[in-house]
């Protein structure tokens, strides 16, 4: 273990950085109510910012609505929205 040294007040080197503080903290905006699904965006830091759009039904079950960013590189939003209109149906 390694000896604990003395600093002037407010000099010394935190262990708790930003990056580790923010790193599981997920942004939420946009709430959308729709029927008995309520929708919201997710600021997702852990995946580098991404925004996620998430549905959660009136049994407490939540999807993720936005395809992983290799889905959206290959244009299958399309895909998402098509397969979310023919399940409220």
């Amino acid at each position: 273990m390694t000896e604990p040294q003395v600093a002037p007040y407010g000099s010394w080197k935190s262990p708790i950085t930003t990056d580790l503080m923010l790193f599981e903290t997920i942004g939420i905006g946009q709430i959308v109510l729709d029927g008995q699904d309520t929708y919201w965006i997710e600021i997702r830091i852990a995946e580098g910012g991404r925004s996620v759009i998430v549905r959660r039904t009136l049994d407490g079950q939540t999807t993720d609505m936005t395809p992983p960013r290799s889905m959206l590189a290959r244009g299958c939003m399309s895909m998402v929205v098509a397969t979310s209109r023919s399940a409220t149906a």
